[in-house]
């Protein structure tokens, strides 16, 4: 069954569904998850059609491939992803005992993946940059969860599978348990933090915080470029943004830049030349 419901019978994906007068009527005392995966087979009344949450094709020989779980299947910045490929690669690091990922909508409602992970020892002390970028040797950057939970251990259904839905919600603190928090020092810095609160929609953010291990990407990118002419007057590349991702080391420039200005400016108003004067 293709997204849009229709039956599909060619070598296009799907969901592989059932169709029956055998199947049973329904899950008990839940009529939520009954219509979620039951319905009536349009094309032959006497017939039922169940959703098995499973995604495959057939191939012309007749044969089902089986191409892995539905609700495991989110689209995250254009890119269709299978999260327990990342559960996968957060295990393999060496680090992680336990883990579950999920795609939630940021505070601009595009989506983000997250991670909930259980450290391989109790009371580990984890780094988010190194787990990062253990991550990054097997996924690719879109592939690699924009924020992190760590939990005593996963919730779990009466069958023994990870509660998805019974997952805490993601806040602050528990963003913060990752990383010391190092707070702005200086008047550039404190408005650089403003700023990325505003794009990345995170309240506790360090000076020391990489952009784009909070969730930062290329279109957000675009954003901060702007934000940063509109409130001091320079141009900063995309470049630049990608050396220099923490609000530490764009402040460094960013205060130099205007220094620099200043002094150029104070120049021409004397009637200095800059070279003469042996500044630049």
């Amino acid at each position: 069954m293709t997204e849009t419901n229709n039956l599909n019978s060619t070598i296009q994906n799907g969901e592989i569904v059932v169709r029956s007068r055998y199947l049973f009527c329904g899950y008990w005392q839940r009529p939520d998850l009954t219509e979620a995966v039951l319905s009536q087979d349009i094309q032959e009344e006497n017939k039922l059609l169940y959703k098995t949450g499973d995604l495959g094709c057939m191939l012309p020989d007749g044969c089902l491939l089986h191409l892995g779980r539905k609700d495991f299947q989110v689209k995250v910045r254009g890119y269709r992803i299978d999260v327990s490929e990342v559960e996968m690669a957060l295990i393999n690091t060496n680090l992680i005992r336990e883990a579950a990922v999920v795609a939630s909508p940021d505070h601009l409602g595009e989506q983000r993946l997250r991670a909930y992970i259980v450290p391989l020892a109790p009371q580990q002390s984890l780094s988010l940059r190194e787990l990062r970028s253990l991550l990054l040797e097997s996924l690719p950057d879109y592939m690699v969860p924009s924020t992190f939970m760590i939990l005593e251990a996963l919730p779990l259904t009466p069958n023994g599978k990870v509660d998805r839905l019974g997952l805490p919600a993601f806040s602050q603190v528990q963003r913060a348990q990752l990383e010391s928090l190092v707070l702005p020092r200086t008047s550039t810095e404190q408005i650089l933090v403003d700023i990325w609160t505003q794009i990345l929609g995170i309240e506790e953010i360090g000076i020391h915080d990489n952009f784009f291990e909070l969730g930062g990407h290329s279109l957000l990118v675009n954003q901060l470029i702007v934000q940063l002419f509109n409130t001091f007057s320079i141009n900063i590349s995309l470049i630049t943004v990608f050396e220099l991702p923490t609000i530490a080391q764009l402040a460094k420039r960013i205060e130099n830049t205007c220094w620099i200005t200043l002094v150029q400016k104070d120049m021409l108003d004397n009637g200095t030349d800059a070279h003469e004067g042996g500044m630049l």
